[in-house]
């Protein structure tokens, strides 16, 4: 089971565990896409702070 919550503009959002690549669980909230594809949506920042290695890029929106 998936505990969620609404936010802004009535999105579901949802707490998930990130794994930095050393090892470190940060929990963020994410935002449940019902369009999904596949992917994990994530700023470039935050993939740089993870640590984690970008394996490929594609440009995603988020319907409104």
């Amino acid at each position: 089971m998936i505990d969620g919550f609404f936010g802004d503009e009535d999105a579901l959002l949802f707490e998930i565990s990130l794994i930095t690549s050393k090892g470190l669980e940060l929990l963020v909230d994410g935002l449940l896409d019902t369009g999904f594809s596949y992917y994990l949506a994530i700023d470039k920042q935050d993939l740089d702070g993870l640590g984690w290695q970008l394996l490929r890029e594609q440009t995603m929106l988020t319907k409104r």
